[in-house]
């Protein structure tokens, strides 16, 4: 793809390191061409590349609007030839677009609930799927669900409901069929969890955890097996985690929501009360306390963290009597519907150990320039261990890096202002007054430890 500008990659020696492609709330708006949607319900996925090619001129999605045609198949060629060799393609949740329910219904003349709007969200889905397919032939692709893939709205996945049903077969395909455990029927159509097995490294285990069944948001409006399929969940987390830690193997784990406090919604919560108050955790308890807990007490098994949700791009540590113990890597979005550009990451790995050594942001230069005639460029932002000066990408690193951007010394100036910038995706910075929230946030995953950061109580 003549838009992926990859001048400067660095050079590697006879043994480079693996590859993983990470990409994140895609958010795929079928509706943004107000007219096709009776055609797209009327038809099958495999149908649909004709349907959006017969709409001329179109530009890709605009900041505060979700991906449209244009821009997924901008975003999904310069991921298939930046990571075209990659060991795993990682998803990490979101492939609708926000309100996809209301708007479908809308555009199809229906009630939000009807079986013609559950059929268009899995079909939308399939689609999404199918395409990543397409475009990275061959390469084996993790998908993970987020809040807004449902059939009933958003938070509002049915466990065990039709939209699992539809999808359980083509993630299946997409991971591997041999790479997948004899329980991936019952796991992934009960909620949408499910373990795989490393297509490289043989004493890897991926989990990958449907944790918007644990969020503060989550209704199960179209069931009633919510909480109990949250806590099976939880269930088997702990199982597969014991069983890894006894057989002496490793876990990477992928998830859609970071774990620990949502500064976003705590920037934006109620003046009118106290700052510890204003705290806003992603994950309600007993969930919460119990998920941190296991990543805590299992982090010498869990060796690397994927998440997503945030559209942004940051960090989350798990810490052990103030020591990092642990990080995971919370990937920005391809959606520019919060401001960002859209990005994705690739990471690098030793293909002997599973230890993550860098990773780099890939992102879209001219999101407002882009359309059927002017093509997308994509390019890497930044190379972590360059743009942060570190060895390498790991716990201890990020935590010197929270740690400077929480201190006040003139020194730490550098490492904030790479932060702020960085964070958008290459769209503007954090004011400098929202800093301290995003910057709590990363080490302090409980409610009272990110008060004493960000409320200085």
């Amino acid at each position: 793809m003549a838009g992926l500008t990859t001048a400067h990659m660095p050079g590697y020696a006879a043994d480079p390191p693996g590859i993983i492609a990470v990409v994140s709330d895609i958010h795929f708006d079928p509706f943004a061409t107000r007219d096709l949607a009776p055609r797209l319900a009327n038809s099958e996925p495999k149908e649909w590349p004709a349907i959006f090619a017969s709409v001329d001129g179109q530009s890709f999605s605009g900041r505060g609007e979700d991906t449209n045609q244009p821009l997924l198949t901008s975003a999904i060629g310069a991921l298939s030839e930046s990571a075209g060799n990659a060991d795993l393609v990682i998803v990490s949740g979101d492939l609708l677009a926000h309100r996809f329910e209301e708007v479908a219904a809308q555009r199809l003349g229906v009630l939000p609930g009807s079986s013609a709007v559950r059929e268009l969200a899995a079909k939308t889905a399939l689609y999404v799927a199918d395409a990543l397919r397409k475009m990275l032939p061959g390469r084996p692709i993790l998908i993970a669900l987020g809040n807004n893939d449902s059939e009933c709205g958003d938070y509002q996945l049915e466990p065990g409901g039709p939209f699992l049903a539809s999808l359980s077969d083509t993630v299946r395909d997409l991971a591997g069929p041999d790479r997948l455990p004899q329980d991936f029927a019952r796991t992934y159509q009960a909620g949408g969890y499910y373990a795989m097995h490393h297509p490289v490294l043989a004493g890897v285990t991926i989990l990958v955890v449907n944790d918007v069944l644990w969020s503060t948001d989550y209704r199960d409006t179209c069931g009633t097996h919510g909480v109990q399929t949250a806590e099976a969940m939880m269930a088997w987390f702990e199982r597969q985690l014991e069983d890894a830690r006894a057989a002496r193997r490793r876990i990477w784990l992928v998830h859609h929501i970071p774990v620990g406090i949502d500064p976003y919604a705590t920037l934006r919560a109620p003046t009118g009360l106290n700052c510890p108050a204003q705290v806003t955790p992603f994950l309600k308890e007993p969930f919460a306390s119990r998920f941190a807990g296991l990543l805590r007490d299992y982090a010498p098994t869990i060796q690397a963290g994927f998440s997503g949700h945030t559209h942004q791009d940051s960090y989350r540590l798990v810490m052990d009597a103030g020591i990092p113990v642990g990080v995971e890597k919370v990937t920005p979005s391809i959606s520019p519907i919060f401001g960002n550009n859209p990005g994705f990451h690739l990471f690098d790995y030793d293909r002997q150990t599973g230890d993550m050594t860098d990773f780099s942001t890939w992102y879209l230069t001219n999101l407002e320039q882009a359309s059927a005639t002017v093509p997308g460029e994509w390019r890497r932002e930044y190379v972590f261990s360059a743009a942060y000066n570190e060895r390498s990408y790991s716990a201890a690193s990020i935590k010197r890096i929270a740690d400077a951007m929480l201190g006040a010394e003139a020194s730490g100036e550098g490492v904030r202002s790479t932060f702020r910038r960085l964070y958008p995706v290459g769209h503007g910075e954090i004011p400098a007054g929202a800093l301290s929230a995003h910057a709590c946030a990363i080490s302090n995953l409980a409610s009272s430890s990110y008060a004493a950061c960000y409320c200085h109580q």
